[in-house]
């Protein structure tokens, strides 16, 4: 089961409330049938948080697809931040739903 991430109403401007979720994706650029694993740490209503081997550029148009919840949603590439880990190449990347219905 989910754990409801806490939520500073002060800070937080969110449209969303998040969810801590750990669960294995996949994922691949829209026009390239070649997916990648990545993990996804938490999600939301309205897009989720993961983390990949690969850098995305913010603005990409991404195919996730999750076999345990739904087969296949496309997601926008809000933000991608290098991990601070000197040993790790580790990406953490921000997505918005392009068709959150689609994505439940």
């Amino acid at each position: 089961m989910a754990r409801k991430k806490k939520k500073d109403d002060a800070t937080d401007k969110r449209a969303y409330e998040r969810f801590d979720h750990t669960a294995p994706i996949k994922y691949a650029i829209s026009d390239i049938n070649d997916y990648l694993s990545a993990l996804m740490q938490n999600c939301s209503e309205g897009g989720m948080y993961f983390e990949s081997s690969k850098a995305l550029t913010p603005g990409e148009d991404i195919h996730i697809t999750r076999t345990d919840v739904f087969e296949g949603c496309r997601a926008e590439v809000r933000w991608c931040r290098k991990s601070a880990s000197p040993t790790e190449k580790v990406f953490g990347i921000g997505v918005q739903y392009r068709d959150p219905e689609k994505c439940k």
